[in-house]
């Protein structure tokens, strides 16, 4: 019988300043330290994968303009991994495994804009520059490779860029209660779904679209909500993994196209 012990301790401290140019207008900075402990793979014996250490630095604005209708925010951020934790198959099981330094640099716009009463109309763009800086794997897909330099590659299911949209519109309260309609729509670029960045590893850009009709009883008692998600029934590749043993990538695909009622109530 084998035991393996280990002990991992962090301290993870959080500094931040923020300055208030008006009631309205605030900058702020932050940096902080994150820590996931470190453990043994169960799948094979005194496997051990060492704990993820990460240094964050953040600046960004928050606004309040348009008489307060319109919420801005625009933050960049630098996030300096050390020791990354990659989950990968290695034959039949899962393991966990490290990359010795992985950096995300990034810049993150936020919108929130309620013109009056009736319309209200949110967004986000995200530009992220996420890549491995020091790594090196075998694929177990293309052994013949050897061991990979991975350096400069993107990290896992991190696309350039991402953006959100969504567009409600309320009607005035009524006898008959209220209603409201609203459209999402979301954006990712290509990405990849593993450290090798292959042709086969690779996830083309799509977009999704959400939509729902929302009633409210007068007395807000009751709610019922009709709604489609992916609404156009796009596929998307959610989940890859690959196995050495049969020398093949498997996938799980998003979901299909829902639709459905929901009925909700107050008491």
């Amino acid at each position: 019988m084998t035991a393996n012990e280990a002990k991992f301790t962090s301290t993870t401290p959080r500094i931040g300043a923020r300055y208030e140019f008006s009631p309205s207008a605030n900058a702020y900075a932050t940096f902080s330290k994150g820590y996931k402990a470190g453990g043994f793979n169960l799948n094979a014996c005194s496997n051990q994968f060492n704990p993820e250490k990460l240094d964050s630095y953040e600046v960004g604005l928050k606004t309040r303009l348009l008489d307060r209708t319109l919420t801005l925010n625009l933050s960049a951020f630098y996030y300096d991994y050390t020791d990354l934790q990659i989950s990968q198959v290695v034959g039949l099981a899962r393991f966990i495994t490290n990359a010795a330094a992985a950096t995300i640099k990034g810049a993150e716009l936020e919108a929130d804009w309620q013109p009056d009463e009736h319309w209200s109309i949110n967004a986000n763009a995200t530009y992220l520059d996420a890549t491995y800086k020091r790594f090196s794997n075998t694929d177990g897909l293309d052994p013949a490779a050897g061991v990979q330099l991975l350096d400069g590659n993107r990290l896992n299911e991190a696309p350039k860029f991402s953006a959100n949209l969504g567009v409600a519109y309320r009607t005035a309260e009524s006898d008959i209660g209220r209603f409201t309609i609203r459209t999402d729509l979301s954006y990712r670029s290509r990405y990849y779904l593993r450290e090798f960045n292959g042709p086969l590893d690779t996830q083309e850009a799509f977009a999704l679209i959400n939509a729902g009709l929302i009633w409210d009883s007068p007395d807000d008692q009751f709610r019922v909500r009709l709604f489609v998600n992916n609404l156009t029934n796009k596929a998307y590749v959610a989940r890859m993994d690959s196995s050495d043993n049969f020398g093949a990538r498997f996938i799980s695909w998003n979901a299909p196209r829902q639709y459905g009622v929901e009925l909700r109530t107050n008491f």
